[in-house]
Formats: structure tokens, sequence, C-alpha cells
């Protein structure tokens, strides 16, 4: 029988680089997808539906591993396995942020959406929440895993439980992760957020809350 190909979508701040660093050195056939990711702006949405079209005539399944920034909708086949790996929505918000406001690169390059939140964000021309709803920071989960119920996962991992996914993906695909590597792992919050701002921050990733605890109760 094929084995059968996973389909691993990197949700932003969630710990993928760390995951995404370790299976590019073990041996694996991965296919890495980090093209036309999703998001909510209209040039970006798209892109991604563009590309969401393309993969519906493409076979990845000589692949062991499709991983990278996508849909999880954009890879659907009946050979094809899924894997999500979350964290506590807030805290993924949080790291988020951070990273904007403290990104090395200069402000003119990366990619372009990434370049003008950097910018409006550290000039103070979007506020925390401004930045929040209009790239989509209230709905990351949904736009990466469309909220899909837990049944249709063979896998779930979650960044505090980090070795618990590690012994999960060592059974399902023979590679052992290392779980005292984390890659950039936010051990602080150099931009404090208000409380009133925390406060809406909350209420507006309900939708978010709502599945993850659903997912987690798995």
């Amino acid at each position: 029988m094929k084995k059968q190909t996973i389909i691993f979508p990197h949700v932003p701040k969630t710990g993928g680089t760390t995951i995404h660093n370790q299976i590019k050195d073990s041996g694996l056939r991965v296919y890495f997808d980090y093209d036309a990711t999703p998001g909510s702006g209209k040039w970006i949405q798209e892109n991604c539906i563009r590309r969401n079209n393309e993969c519906k005539y493409l076979d990845f399944s000589e692949f062991d591993i499709v991983f990278g920034h996508f849909p999880i909708e954009r890879y659907q086949r009946d050979n094809y396995r899924y894997v999500a790996f979350v964290r506590e929505p807030y805290q993924r918000f949080v790291s988020q942020y951070n990273y904007l406001m403290s990104r090395d690169e200069p402000p003119g390059t990366g990619p372009a959406h990434v370049v003008v939140q950097t910018r409006k964000l550290r000039s103070g021309e979007f506020t925390i929440i401004d930045w929040a709803r209009r790239f989509g920071m209230f709905k990351s989960y949904e736009l990466y895993l469309s909220y899909w119920p837990a049944e249709r996962f063979t896998l779930i991992g979650e960044t505090s439980r980090f070795g618990e996914f590690a012994e999960g993906f060592e059974k399902l695909c023979g590679v052992k992760l290392d779980t005292e590597i984390r890659e950039r792992k936010n051990t602080s919050s150099p931009y404090p957020i208000a409380p009133e701002d925390e406060a809406q921050i909350r209420t507006l990733l309900k939708a978010e809350y709502a599945w993850y605890n659903q997912l987690m109760k798995r």
C-alpha cells in the first residue's frame, strides 16, 4: 500500500519554524509551500485562490510531507492525511505582534504586506486593533485550518505540549523531533499591550478560542 502524504499547514507563530528546520534535514521528501499565503487583503486573497486552484490539478503523493504557510483546503485527496499544530490564541496573537514590532530587517525589506504592517505599526498609524482587523489576526486558524473538526486530523499538536506532539510525529512518520530546540521562542513581551486592548483582543478572538478549545478536547 502506498504511503500516505502528510499535509501540515504551518500556522504563523505557533512554533512551526522549529519543525520546519528539523524536517528539512530529516531525510523525508518534503515539499515546502510558502507561496500565496492566506490573508484578508484583496490581492492576498486573489493570489491564494489562484494557487489553490492550481494545486487541484497537481498530485503531491510522491512527497512524505507538504509543509508551509498555506490554507489546508489547498491539498485534498483521499491519500492525504492532515496534521495541525496550534497555540493558545492570545499567545499566538502576541507573538505575531511582537515579531512585527521587533523585526531586525530594514523597514523596506520582506513581503510587501509585512512591510506595510511593520511600518504602520511602528509609526503608530495603526493601533494594535487596526492592524489585527486589517490583516486577519483574529482568524488565523480559520485562514490556515478552516476550523476543520478534530476528527479530520491524524495528529494534533499544541505549542505548550511539544513533547507529546513529538512522540506522535515520530510514530506517524518515523522522524524524531528534538524537543530541546525551540526556534524564535518568545519568553517575554517587549511591547506591552494595554489591559483594555487585551480585553478587546480576547473578545475578538472568540471564534478562534471556540475552535481551539474544541480541538484540544480530543
